[in-house]
């Protein structure tokens, strides 16, 4: 019964829950995402680092952004190791020291980030369609069609 206690503890180090966020320790390090609500319970594999943030201090959202910057990738890179496939080492990601706004600041910018999210996503998809049309125009004037 010990053994069957000690592992439940340690896997439970690798359980996610809504609002975690995952990076990539090995391969394409540094890749980060939100475990969003409503998943299931799991266990992730050892190759991500898990990281459980407090809401007090920081939003998850914001550190997603941080952790995504290119000035932060570079840092990550910096510190990874390895040959053909990076490795990032959990401990020396988790010494990471961030400058950290009031938490209404965060969320002012959590929800400034959204909306740029969302009007770069409508951007995109009337480029697509733009470009469709056109991609459509210029084949039927081609083809003499017009």
């Amino acid at each position: 019964m010990g053994q069957a206690l000690d592992k439940f503890a340690e896997m439970s180090a690798y359980m996610v829950k809504p609002n975690d966020l995952l990076v990539s320790l090995v391969g394409s390090f540094g890749r980060v995402v939100i475990v969003p609500n409503g998943i299931e319970e799991g266990i992730i594999n050892p190759r991500l680092l898990r990281i459980r943030p407090d809401t007090n201090i920081v939003l998850p959202e914001f550190l997603l952004y941080w952790l995504t910057q290119a000035a932060t990738q570079r840092l990550l890179a910096s510190i990874s190791h390895g040959g053909t496939m990076g490795v990032l080492n959990a401990g020396l990601l988790k010494q990471l020291v961030i400058a950290v706004p009031p938490l209404s600041e965060q969320a002012s910018f959590s929800v400034i980030l959204h909306h740029y999210i969302t009007e770069r996503k409508a951007v995109m998809a009337h480029s697509d369609k733009c470009n469709n049309l056109f991609s459509s125009l210029q084949q039927r004037a081609f083809k003499g069609e017009l």
